[in-house]
């Protein structure tokens, strides 16, 4: 990250005992990670170098997603219950998430080193610890994760702002923002409401062709008429996407194939890539039109320069696709077949067993031993004590 201009201050570990995927049932690494746990994420903070530019000093929050795979979905937890009912506050009882990324979000296992806090414990106390770091500085709060990561985005940036956690001690409040790449319903009609009144401003980035945005609610959520949806407002399956939306279609990129593949269409790097292709565009759009950027900054609340890429949308037939910050398209590959043969880039290149191979001293290529990380930091405790969530375990 360094290069990037952040350093990550915290890794962030999950544990769930409940029926979510496979993939977290049991690590992917035993020999190196818990059996019951597995690395979820970071909490970075931007440099000095990074903060001038920004002109603030900006907490990005970063949630991981499943592979490319969509298997996790069956597997999903597809019943709403009260954000309130995992001890996370809320005033309303009837603003509801779905259950599987509830319990994701705070479960924990008090004989786990990596989880011995939830997830929700290790977000809340890093993010306490760097506001107090920074607290005479102008601040912002970015949460960014993809697939089953953007439920999490949204989640931990509901809680931040619920528990009044971005409140600093001259009572200003630090804006806190989502970008969500490719992510799924989280919560109920009632959760919307509440994460606009709370001004949490979420941008979603999805590709039109992908299914995990279109559920959970397949058939009761924000397309259906207001009136039904409040018939429906009761029932444990009728969802509603919060934010703006910034759909994408991959079909647009010249570089990509024309499949079917649900799994290409979820892939993130795809996201990535349309975005690339569609800045260009957008900066003429604003170019000729000013007015538009007043009007893109007043709909989304978000910086223009993060998301002039929202003017994408108007990247219609027979606009040009041109790559704006030279990302390269292999990149598209590395856990997919999406890129078309002629670029000869080989597909699924990416192998995560050979994933921190490194030259030793003799000049050969080896998997070096990964580091061993120990307990949570040591003033995690302290920090939930001034948030009023220690738990009997560790009082």
């Amino acid at each position: 990250m360094a290069h990037h201009g952040y350093h990550i201050s915290r890794y962030l570990f999950a544990t769930s005992n409940i029926n979510l995927p496979n993939f977290f049932k049991k690590s992917r690494w035993p020999k190196v990670w818990s059996k019951n746990a597995n690395w979820i994420g970071y909490v970075a903070v931007s440099d000095d170098e990074m903060s001038k530019r920004l002109g603030r000093r900006d907490i990005t929050i970063a949630w991981r997603g499943t592979v490319t795979r969509l298997e996790w979905i069956a597997d999903l937890m597809d019943f709403l219950k009260p954000i309130s009912s995992n001890k996370i506050p809320c005033p309303d009882p009837m603003v509801k998430v779905e259950s599987g990324f509830l319990d994701l979000y705070t479960d924990k296992d008090v004989n786990c080193r990596f989880c011995k806090f939830s997830a929700r414990e290790q977000i809340l106390t890093e993010v306490k610890k760097l506001l107090e770091l920074y607290q005479d500085e102008e601040i912002s709060i970015t949460i960014t994760g993809h697939s089953l990561g953007s439920a999490l985005a949204i989640l931990s940036a509901y809680d931040i702002v619920e528990t009044g956690l971005n409140l600093l001690n001259d009572c200003r409040a630090v804006p806190v923002s989502v970008f969500s790449f490719s992510g799924p319903r989280v919560g109920n009609v009632r959760f919307k409401e509440r994460m606009e009144s709370l001004g949490v401003k979420v941008l979603r980035v999805v590709n039109v062709h992908d299914i995990v945005p279109k559920s959970p609610g397949l058939f009761f959520n924000e397309n259906v008429s207001p009136v039904l949806m409040k018939l429906a407002e009761g029932l444990p399956w009728s969802y509603c996407h919060v934010g703006f939306e910034l759909a994408l279609d991959h079909t647009h990129s010249p570089f990509l194939k024309q499949t079917g593949d649900m799994t290409c269409a979820h892939n993130l790097e795809a996201h990535l890539h349309l975005l690339d292709g569609l800045v260009s565009y957008a900066q003429t759009i604003v170019q000729h039109e000013p007015a538009l950027k007043k009007i893109i900054i007043k709909l989304i609340g978000f910086s223009f320069d993060v998301v002039i890429c929202t003017c994408g949308r108007y990247h219609g037939k027979g606009r040009r696709f041109v790559l704006a910050s030279g990302r390269d398209p292999a990149l598209v590959n590395k856990a997919s077949d999406f890129l078309k043969d002629h670029y000869l880039v080989p597909p699924y290149w990416r192998q995560d067993e050979n994933k921190g191979m490194v030259r030793n001293k003799d000049g050969r290529w080896m998997q070096q031993e990964r580091p061993i990380l120990d307990h949570h930091h040591e003033d995690t405790h302290h920090h939930l004590k001034q948030l009023g969530q220690a738990t009997e375990h560790y009082s």
